[in-house]
């Protein structure tokens, strides 16, 4: 396989990396929630905590194929 068909492929598998992207806004979106219900300290542990897992989520939920 050419390096390019391979860049083709993941390019495909994981949708342009547009996963990651909404992931990332879903986590954004719940430490702004988390800070409207509680303090600004939990919401940077809902920012820190859930950016580590990102990557992880995006690939396990929305790869295709």
């Amino acid at each position: 396989m050419k390096f390019e068909d391979a860049q083709q492929n993941m390019n495909l598998a994981y949708f342009g990396g547009g996963t990651g992207v909404l992931v990332s806004g879903l986590v954004w979106c719940i430490a702004g929630f988390v800070a409207l219900l509680h303090s600004n300290q939990s919401s940077m542990l809902t920012l820190f905590f859930g950016g580590m897992f990102i990557t992880s989520f995006s690939h396990a939920t929305f790869k295709s194929s």
